[in-house]
């Protein structure tokens, strides 16, 4: 009898272990996903509304941009499979694409008028990861509306 209660015990403590596992796991992900971008090295960055030619982002705004998307919270963001919507560039209004001095590409899309998503290249070697921010971002997001409304 003792070595089924102890049985049982060992099972309850290893399920519980499991579970605050996988959900620190979790939370340890999505810190390393949203991870900042460093300025100096950044090669260049343009701005894109749907149909629309890019254009280069200047020096002063592009440093405006990088402090709103590294002030975001680590912790606030959703891994995605794809952009939200029926295809990849379906519901997407407008983006930033950044290239980095290494080669590697951030892009920061506005979809639907509310969402941002990002995908990017200079994390987890290379592969392209995409999240989703959760909460608003109101300055990226004041920043595309005003890139639209142009």
């Amino acid at each position: 009898m003792k070595k089924i209660i102890l049985v049982v015990f060992a099972l309850i403590l290893g399920f519980l272990w499991w579970h605050q596992y996988k959900e620190n796991k979790e939370f340890m992900d999505s810190l390393l996903l949203h991870q900042p971008i460093e300025r100096s090295q950044v090669h260049i960055a343009r701005v894109w509304e749907a149909n629309n030619n890019e254009k280069i982002i200047q020096k002063e705004e592009l440093n405006k941009i990088i402090s709103w998307f590294n002030d975001y919270p680590a912790n606030k963001i959703a891994d995605q499979s794809r952009i939200d919507g029926t295809s990849q560039n379906s519901k997407v209004k407008a983006g930033i694409n950044i290239e980095l001095k290494s080669g590697y590409k951030i892009k920061i899309f506005f979809v639907n008028g509310d969402s941002i998503y990002v995908t990017r290249t200079d994390i987890k070697g290379g592969m392209q990861i995409t999240y989703s921010f959760l909460e608003e971002a109101s300055k990226l997001e004041h920043y595309f509306e005003d890139s639209l409304e142009q």
